[in-house]
């Protein structure tokens, strides 16, 4: 089902920037230059989006956006 946004509806706000590269997980022996953060969806519908980061050691984070 279509819904148009009034303009009164809408709020804008800074985007929020989530700094991978100041992290460092515990035991982690490589550098965080030598194994890339990775970001996927792994579900997203109209009213949300769940993000899954992959820290260089490995470990996953999961981020709700709501929408």
């Amino acid at each position: 089902m279509a819904h148009i946004i009034r303009r009164a509806e809408v709020q804008l706000e800074d985007p929020y920037v989530l700094d991978l590269t100041k992290v460092r997980c515990e035991g982690q022996q490589s550098s965080p230059e030598d194994v890339p953060d990775r970001v996927r969806v792994v579900e997203s519908d109209s009213h949300f989006t769940i993000l899954e980061v992959t820290c260089g050691c490995g470990q996953k984070t999961y981020v709700r956006c709501d929408h």
